[in-house]
């Protein structure tokens, strides 16, 4: 549970470190707002000692958290409920893209679960942001420009399709990928510079951060180190994340399977795809190749 929740902060920083790093594209209003999508991702190892000196980092840092950096406001609810394939694709807008039947084996006809996400605004305060980053130690600051600037991140519904069969459950999830709306005259660049200058952030992790060229297109994926292997999916890249055999296993598991759930994930024209049950890479490819045939 502590490496779990160690992680989970891992993978939060490196999402704040690059959400304002995706390619701008602006409104169909004309509004000066810019609006930043996933569009590649790029996989991110993290050791144990990294996690440890993260969660040094953060001790040191107190206790701060979301809300003393500015005002939080949610728009909707949080939904999940149980649908057909039919309103599965009205709620998303787009036709839903399936492995053929032939590769499912003894999985049976899934259940479609859709899961729509509310839309939450930050507006910072800068003051409180940039004493934060002073108690870790920090040179780089926030710019005065930000107070009161407010940042939304708009969700789009969720489509999970479920099979269930011998070899446990397998998942196939979908959705457009999140916007983050920026406000205008924001200087990207230098949050981006406030947030990778932090003393005591993993240097192991900084390195990898800071060699993405082409950081304004590209989502680091935090990985365990060893788990995580770049692939390419109906010619997008993608990542396929696994853990390595030899680990106790998460349940009982047929004969030729692998003992433990993995993940293969990609995007391709704005949607986000991911694939994830007792799979080898091969398996995995073959279902992702095969979706949009029903």
């Amino acid at each position: 549970m502590a490496v779990r929740k160690v992680a989970a902060v891992v993978a939060a920083v490196l999402v704040v470190a690059a959400a304002l790093s995706f390619e701008p594209v602006r409104t169909e209003a004309g509004e000066f707002l810019d609006v930043f999508r996933v569009k590649r991702l790029k996989v991110v190892t993290i050791t144990p000692q990294d996690m440890a000196q993260l969660q040094e980092l953060l001790q040191r840092g107190g206790t701060a958290d979301l809300e003393s950096f500015g005002r939080v406001e949610v728009t909707g609810e949080a939904a999940s409920r149980t649908v057909t394939a039919g309103e599965a694709e009205e709620a998303l807008g787009y036709p839903l893209r399936l492995p053929h039947r032939r590769l499912l084996g003894p999985y049976g006809d899934p259940l479609f679960q859709l899961d729509v996400l509310p839309t939450v605004s930050l507006t910072l305060n800068v003051g409180n942001v940039n004493t934060f980053l002073r108690s870790l130690g920090s040179r780089d600051l926030l710019p005065a420009t930000l107070e009161g600037k407010t940042f939304t991140i708009k969700g789009y519904p969720v489509c999970t399709a479920l099979y269930r069969g011998q070899a446990g459950h397998l998942r196939v999830i979908q959705g457009r990928s999140p916007e983050l709306i920026v406000p205008p005259g924001v200087d990207v660049a230098a949050v981006r510079t406030a947030l990778l200058g932090i003393p005591g952030l993993p240097e192991n992790l900084r390195r990898q951060l800071e060699s993405i060229t082409d950081w304004r297109h590209t989502l680091p994926i935090p990985a365990v180190e060893g788990t995580c292997t770049h692939v390419t999916v109906n010619g997008s890249p993608g990542v396929f994340w696994s853990i390595p055999e030899g680990q106790p296993p998460t349940g009982a598991s047929t004969p030729g399977t692998p003992t433990h759930p993995s993940t293969l994930f990609w995007e391709e024209d704005g949607v986000l795809y991911a694939i994830q049950g007792r799979l080898l890479l091969s398996q995995a490819m073959d279902l992702a190749r095969s979706m949009g045939v029903r």
